[in-house]
């Protein structure tokens, strides 16, 4: 049984000045405070069945003590204590070279500091983007699937969250701005992924091909939908410690909360030779120069439209020499190292 208790405190500061006394009719000057005081305990075991099903328990509760203050005044309303019970559940089967894992896992998304800050800044005469101190934590209930059978594995998750933090944009009433901030809203997502992973003399290859959607609906609008992704990836080991890599990847067009996404693809070729501890890697990223950011985003009449191109594509030159590693004892999860 692994069981444990972690504690974390976290204070953050924000002033946003606006100097320019026009905008600041619509764009304040703001400065906010926030204190965060976390405490948790989890336990999880494991049973066996029998020689090859066990099932797995776990528990995990929070308490969270969050205030927040806006221009030297306490905020009733994004203030606010948390006291939540976490659990955990998986039954796993392993004979062989098949095996299998289901499981359920309930797990709270906070929104970051970034997300409840209170300013709105300015971007030009028509846009602002800013924070929403009023955010509720995102609650997270996921069943995902995992089945393996020699080099063959099937993957598949369902995932519903509770007050999930979406971004999107609004019309100022009194002003022709439009303000990009977050807000909360239930949204369902789903993938599935089939993964061929065989082993070909020297040649270790890796195909997957998937789906993913979503189910959201706001404003008599539905933004559900679902995307392909694709993935080849190979590894070559030579004699001597070299390695070649080659990975192809991609994806259709699809939705991403309330955003379309276009179509992208990306390719990348790297060579590897360990000597010792040392290991050396010479690498090309984006071969065929295709990355580029396109996205849109239509919401309350507010329309955007991006298109970038990240220059991604470059050589490189690395050289990684590895100490004896300690491994760490820590048991708790990743909540209190995120903060």
């Amino acid at each position: 049984m692994d069981r444990g208790f972690e504690a974390t405190g976290t204070r953050s500061d924000q002033y946003y000045l606006m100097l320019n006394s026009e905008v600041a009719k619509y764009l304040p000057s703001t400065e906010s405070v926030s204190n965060q005081k976390a405490q948790s305990l989890f336990f999880n075991f494991t049973h066996p069945l029998c020689t090859e099903w066990a099932v797995t328990f776990g528990l995990r509760y929070e308490h969270v003590d969050f205030d927040y203050e806006v221009n030297k005044r306490h905020s009733d309303e994004a203030s606010r204590v948390y006291n939540n019970l976490f659990p955990t559940f998986s039954i796993a089967y392993n004979k062989n070279r098949t095996s299998l894992n289901l499981s359920y896992i309930t797990i709270v998304e906070r929104p970051s500091y970034y997300m409840l800050r209170s300013e709105v800044q300015y971007n030009s005469s028509f846009s602002a983007e800013g924070g929403n101190p009023e955010l509720q934590p995102a609650y997270s209930h996921n069943i995902s699937l995992t089945v393996q059978h020699h080099d063959l594995t099937l993957d598949a998750s369902y995932n519903y969250m509770k007050d999930a933090c979406l971004f999107y944009s609004y019309v100022l009433d009194e002003y022709p701005v439009s303000v990009a901030t977050f807000m909360n809203h239930d949204m369902q997502t789903y993938n599935v992924n089939l993964i061929y992973s065989p082993r070909i003399g020297i040649w270790k290859p890796s195909f997957m091909i998937g789906g993913e959607g979503q189910v959201l609906h706001e404003g008599g609008v539905s933004y559900s939908d679902i995307g392909l992704n694709y993935q080849w990836k190979n590894l070559l080991s030579l004699p001597k410690n070299w390695t070649i890599i080659f990975n192809l990847n991609g994806s259709s067009a699809s939705r991403n909360q309330f955003s379309n996404i276009k179509p992208q693809f990306e390719t990348s070729l790297s060579v590897r030779k360990d000597v010792g501890k040392w290991q050396l890697t010479a690498g090309a990223s984006d071969l065929f120069n295709t990355v580029r950011e396109r996205w849109s985003m239509d919401t309350n009449g507010v329309y955007f439209n991006k298109w970038n191109n990240p220059h991604s594509q470059g050589v490189y030159l690395r050289a990684v020499y590895t100490f004896n590693p300690a491994k760490s004892k820590y048991k708790g999860g990743p909540r209190g190292q995120s903060e």
